[in-house]
């Protein structure tokens, strides 16, 4: 494995050990903490009242993510197994 030592490769590998999903400051940038499960939960239910005052947002939880996520790959004809190894599922 070769390292290197100049700015850019450094940033790119910080970058690359962040989390995907992270905590935001209260300036709006990305802080590097790995974005806890209660937050999304929260965020979400606030944003889904917001804009969709029709939804009730007791009805909406992270696992609709990984819903949407598997029809939407569906939709885009990805294989159902891959699907299933993606979203964790055996059956």
């Amino acid at each position: 494995m070769k390292f290197s030592t100049d700015s850019k490769s450094v940033t790119a590998r910080k970058q690359k050990d962040l989390p995907f999903f992270q905590e935001i400051s209260r300036s709006g940038k990305p802080t590097g903490t790995p974005l806890r499960y209660n937050t999304l939960l929260s965020e979400l239910k606030r944003d889904i009242s917001l804009h969709f005052p029709d939804i009730d947002p007791k009805c909406i939880g992270t696992h609709s993510f990984r819903r949407f996520g598997a029809t939407y790959a569906k939709t885009k004809g990805i294989p159902d197994d891959l699907i299933q190894l993606m979203g964790r599922w055996v059956s």
